[in-house]
């Protein structure tokens, strides 16, 4: 549960950073990282997104983004580092064509403390007949949307799209996506403007996510303009568990490269 957690934080978080601030384009740049970090008692851990190599792939040239889960710490960290389920990163590679802006191929992996890979998911995407299809079990998925990725190029979208799209109160950013051969959608919402002595900040909220261990969750974060960029600054992920409660867990984000 804790890893589809960051995962979605991540993919959320970052796709509310505006990609008009950047002066290269996130389809064509390499070396472009952006860090979220999360620093608590109760929990702790950093995901981080990255433009890694441009290549030839199927017969398309493609921009390889490279996202990447950290194991967790702190008191809830140490819960889930007990069982089977997280050990050590996990990483997701999008080779995303760079004239489509969609992606081509798809791969999950671990990579456990001895630095050994283990591939956990293999995705291929077929545009002209509308599916997907796994390369782990064979699962295909007709009829599926147009514009389907997985949580790593779906951000680069979110990114290329905030670049012509005004921000708002009720603006919204949607996109469909995959996560373990699943498809759903992720709606996120402008929901205030607040000036400030340093700039106006802006909030966005979660209104769809992909279900993370069946439970409820709102992600939150704000974005201070400062009259030159926009950047985030602070947020919040809400969980709510049956007889825990609700969990709030506040994160950071940094970008470099840009």
């Amino acid at each position: 549960m804790k890893q589809r957690f960051f995962f979605i934080l991540w993919v959320v978080l970052i796709s509310l950073l505006p990609s008009k601030l950047l002066a290269v384009s996130l389809y064509e740049t390499t070396g472009i990282e952006i860090t979220c970090t999360i620093n608590r008692f109760l929990l702790s851990g950093s995901t981080s997104m990255r433009s890694i190599e441009r290549t030839r792939l199927r017969g398309k040239e493609v921009i390889l983004w490279r996202g990447k889960v950290n194991k967790p710490g702190g008191i809830l960290g140490f819960i889930v580092s007990l069982s089977e389920t997280y050990k050590g990163a996990i990483v997701y590679d999008s080779y995303i064509d760079i004239e489509t802006h969609l992606p081509v191929e798809y791969l999950k992996y671990s990579i456990d403390q001895n630095g050994e890979k283990k591939i956990i998911e293999h995705i291929l995407y077929d545009r002209e007949n509308h599916s997907i299809k796994s390369l782990i079990n064979g699962t295909v998925l007709n009829d599926v949307p147009c514009d389907i990725q997985d949580g790593v190029s779906i951000l680069v979208r979110f990114l290329n799209r905030a670049n012509i799209d005004k921000i708002v109160i009720g603006k919204t950013l949607r996109g469909n996506t995959v996560v373990d051969m699943e498809i759903g959608e992720i709606i996120v919402e402008v929901t205030d403007v607040k000036p400030t002595p340093d700039g106006v900040i802006y909030t966005f909220t979660s209104r769809k996510l992909p279900n993370v261990g069946k439970y409820p969750t709102v992600l939150k974060t704000q974005l201070l303009d400062d009259g030159e960029k926009k950047l985030p600054v602070s947020g919040v992920g809400i969980v709510r568990i049956p007889i825990i409660g609700r969990i709030n867990i506040e994160w950071t984000l940094t970008t470099s490269g840009i």
